[in-house]
């Protein structure tokens, strides 16, 4: 809410309303605005408010353009760097609390390397942000709200029967503090019942499954709703083709 006001001030600054309006409010004010007649409308946010924004424009037989979220997935490969892997995971999931529509949510890896990944993972993060609360490169969850339904996600699969790993190097007071800072969990044994596996995380939460033949993982990407970005990480070319 305070970047939209930010923006609808310095806006106003440059552009007559005529040119450049920026509208503030809540669920109330985007039906309203989506049950209007535009040419054309953008839409970016969640699968599930764009169905409803689809369904409005439909009665004006307005063109949407949808960017939406999803659970974004990663490969490894048998032929992956682990380290440099883990190292660029880290730093990607990190980047604004994982708060990025394009941060990966979850990682299928070859069995027999997914403790060492899970491992390098743990100490990448560490080695990125060995503190949190008073890092300022670290960013916070944008509120109170979003930070909640991080903690209830993480609680969901720990009770359904993952074993979580919590990346907090310097034994910090977080989950209470007002900062907000939300440690990366890393996540294992995790199964398609926990909510982890069903929303998208847009948060440090990173779930780690394994696969035994690159057709097993690719087939469950497959069968999951449409990712907006993919990522893979691996040296064997014809692999590469397969994955693209």
């Amino acid at each position: 809410p305070r970047t939209s006001a930010a923006m609808q001030r310095m806006l106003a600054e440059i552009f007559t309303p005529e040119e450049v309006s920026v509208v503030l409010g809540g669920p109330e004010v985007g039906a309203a605005f989506s049950a209007l007649p535009f040419d054309h409308l953008l839409f970016t946010g969640s699968a599930a408010t764009a169905r409803h924004v689809a369904r409005a424009e439909a009665e004006n037989l307005v063109p949407v353009t949808l960017e939406l979220g999803g659970r974004n997935p990663v490969i490894v490969g048998r032929t992956a760097d682990i380290p440099s892997a883990a190292a660029r995971l880290a730093t990607g999931k990190m980047a604004s609390g994982g708060q990025v529509c394009v941060s990966p949510d979850y990682i299928l890896a070859p069995r027999e390397m997914l403790p060492d990944l899970r491992g390098e993972l743990e100490k990448q993060a560490a080695r990125v942000y060995p503190t949190l609360l008073d890092n300022e490169d670290y960013t916070a969850i944008a509120t109170a709200g979003h930070f909640e339904r991080l903690r209830h996600l993480v609680d969901d699969a720990r009770g359904k029967g993952a074993d979580v790993t919590i990346v907090n190097p310097g034994a910090e007071p977080l989950w209470d503090h007002p900062a907000r800072k939300f440690p990366l969990c890393l996540l294992t044994d995790v199964t398609d019942d926990m909510l982890v596996m069903q929303e998208e995380t847009f948060g440090p939460i990173l779930s780690l499954l394994p696969y035994d033949s690159l057709d097993e993982a690719l087939a469950y990407v497959a069968g999951q709703p449409g990712p907006l970005s993919a990522y893979y990480f691996g040296r064997d070319e014809q692999e590469q083709n397969r994955v693209v």
